[in-house]
């Protein structure tokens, strides 16, 4: 299994990436079927608030 650090897992890396583009990744996966992948499963568990959050965090890492 990857491990997450700093915004990287195996070959998905958004460290660095947008706030703005990283809120838009979440919030589609919010509106998929959280049985077809996990990461929508993990996104349906933040608020809007906790997304924002989130996102400029790992805005702000290095790539």
């Amino acid at each position: 299994m990857p491990r997450l650090s700093n915004g990287e897992a195996g070959e998905l890396k958004i460290a660095g990436e947008s706030a703005s583009g990283i809120i838009s990744e979440l919030n589609e996966m919010r509106g998929k079927n959280p049985r077809a992948n996990i990461m929508n499963l993990h996104a349906l568990a933040y608020t809007p608030a906790e997304i924002g959050l989130i996102a400029d965090y790992i805005s702000r890492q290095g790539r």
